[in-house]
């Protein structure tokens, strides 16, 4: 599909190319090739895991994780830029029944005061 349509150029309706970034097996030998930088041409910005025998739907999931470390990123903190780091960080967290504050990950990151639950 990305070979009918000119999006690998810029135009002043497409003002960024795009272009299909490799992938890889999750195995040692994908891990490999993906941690090899200068084989892809471009600057990581972090490896994309996906579970490809699912559907997708939107928000938030466990069957898709964005990895960043120094060898994969310049950051590993948000950057709208590519260059500096945002001012602001996010993350997205939630208040268990019992109160926990929790990571979409479950881990728990701190617990609320009681008074405040009610």
């Amino acid at each position: 599909k990305l070979g009918e349509v000119p999006i690998h150029k810029t135009s002043s309706l497409n003002k960024f190319k795009f272009a299909p970034v490799p992938r890889f097996d999750a195995n040692v030998e994908g891990l490999k090739k993906a941690y090899n930088q200068k084989a892809h041409g471009f600057q990581l910005d972090g490896l994309l895991f996906l579970n490809k025998h699912t559907h997708y739907e939107l928000g938030p999931t466990p069957l898709c994780l964005v990895w960043k470390d120094n060898k994969t990123s310049r950051f590993m903190v948000d950057s709208s830029d590519g260059k500096n780091v945002s001012r602001l960080q996010t993350c997205t967290l939630y208040v268990s029944a019992e109160g926990e504050v929790k990571s979409l990950e479950n881990l728990t990151v701190g617990v609320l005061p009681k008074n405040i639950l009610q």
